[in-house]
């Protein structure tokens, strides 16, 4: 058995971007893969990977998400409609303008 899954809003507040997105695997055979703290902490898409391979670089350190992880992939496709939700942060701003005086 094996884990995938793809975190729907971005830190910035918007949503995931509409489209294909490759997923990463993990193997599910670890006991710290049944708890969400844990797996939630990992790479969901291999750009999160690629980008915090880049990061560690960068930095020196060694990124190494889970020896679990596996070189299987899951592709979805996204289409996200909402009124109230946004995939563009400029909109996001407009879209709260109430909060942001």
């Amino acid at each position: 058995f094996g884990v995938a899954f793809v975190k729907l809003m971005n830190p910035d507040g918007t949503t995931l971007q509409d489209g294909r997105h490759d997923l990463v695997v993990y193997k599910g055979d670890n006991k710290k893969m049944e708890d969400a703290k844990f797996y939630l902490t990992l790479p969901g898409t291999k750009v999160e990977m690629e980008e915090k391979e880049l990061q560690a670089s960068k930095t020196l350190a060694n990124f190494t998400p889970s020896k679990d992880s596996t070189k299987d992939s899951f592709q979805i496709a996204t289409l996200i409609c909402s009124t109230k939700l946004t995939q563009n942060v400029d909109l996001l701003g407009l879209l709260n303008w109430r909060s942001n005086s």
